[in-house]
């Protein structure tokens, strides 16, 4: 199972990413989106725990993530948009130590298709955790962000609002850029372009790693 561990994440990822944006204010698809998170971060705890540090912050980070976006079933509403600042404070940073700790690991051993599927993980950890990093700021500073149409009322909307945002997120990551959402605040418009930069660092250092792994194993099979 541990061989599979990346590409069992990279399905759970895949199959949040796929379902959000048509998951609404009903209480079976809230609790469906929260089953789908739930699975994510388990998986996600399971596939950085083969070192003991991991499996410390895994468990210190992630695992106290699963009962907090449970009890928002349990909450009033005020209390929900409060609650969820610091639940996704403390997700972005959980997916931002990930998905150094999956490049670290990518870059050290050897090229397989489960290390590759690690590292789209990684890529996708960023869009996600900086998705939530925009999700509070616009919770905290209404407006931060404006879109026309249907991407206006989404972000209005509290239920729709975050997988708006993590649309943004992954859209600036990869510099597509289409403009349909903006950012409206110097605070968001400095942490888009910064997402931009990390997200063309990001491929670039995966690229150079994948090289350098296969240079280093060739020259050992040429000196074998």
């Amino acid at each position: 199972m541990s061989a599979w561990k990346f590409r069992l994440l990279l399905v759970a990822l895949l199959t949040l990413l796929a379902v959000q944006p048509f998951l609404g204010h009903h209480v079976l698809a809230q609790v469906c989106y929260t089953t789908i998170w739930t699975v994510v971060l388990i998986t996600t705890i399971f596939a950085i725990s083969d070192v003991r540090w991991q499996r410390f912050v895994g468990l210190g980070l992630g695992l106290p993530i699963v009962p907090a976006i449970w009890s928002r079933h349990f909450l009033s509403k005020p209390a929900v948009e409060t609650f969820e600042v610091a639940v996704f404070g403390l997700g972005a940073i959980f997916f931002t130590i990930v998905a150094i700790m999956v490049m670290r690991h990518l870059i050290k051993y050897e090229v397989t298709a489960d290390n590759v599927a690690g590292a789209v993980c990684a890529y996708l950890f960023l869009g996600l955790g900086i998705g939530a990093l925009y999700d509070i700021i616009e919770t905290l500073r209404p407006n931060s962000f404006q879109a026309a149409g249907d991407l206006g009322a989404a972000l209005a909307d509290p239920a729709r609002r975050r997988a708006a945002l993590v649309y943004f997120s992954f859209i600036t990551l990869t510099t597509a850029g289409y403009g349909d959402l903006i950012p409206a605040t110097a605070l968001t418009r400095t942490l888009a372009m910064l997402e931009a930069v990390l997200g063309q660092f990001y491929l670039a250092v995966l690229v150079a790693g994948l090289v350098g792994i296969r240079v280093s194993r060739r020259s050992e099979s040429r000196s074998a």
